[in-house]
């Protein structure tokens, strides 16, 4: 239904919250501000969603510009959209990102 849903370990905000710490969330929980996803991906403590529109939004750790037109900081617990646009998929490895 173009939702994203996301558990697990949130030390760095990759699941969308604000947690900060490894207990996380042990129920898959809704990732507010995201709609429309046809598809996503996690790096190392950084995930990653691609809209209908193609548009790449992402959340968690940014400290090697992982997620290119938005702030490099620690990390980031709502996804927010990034410079790559009109892309059809996505792929996160650990510090790195590739768009095709």
């Amino acid at each position: 239904n173009g939702n994203v849903w996301a558990w697990g370990a949130d030390n760095t905000g990759q699941l969308g919250k604000n947690l900060g710490n490894l207990e996380g969330v042990f129920e898959p929980e809704k990732v507010a501000g995201l709609s429309h996803i046809t598809q996503i991906t996690a790096g190392h403590d950084t995930s990653f969603a691609l809209d209908a529109n193609g548009t790449m939004w992402a959340w968690g750790i940014n400290t090697n510009n992982q997620a290119p037109g938005t702030d490099k900081i620690e990390y980031r617990s709502a996804p927010a959209r990034t410079s790559i646009i009109n892309v059809s998929h996505i792929v996160a490895g650990g510090a790195f990102t590739l768009t095709y």
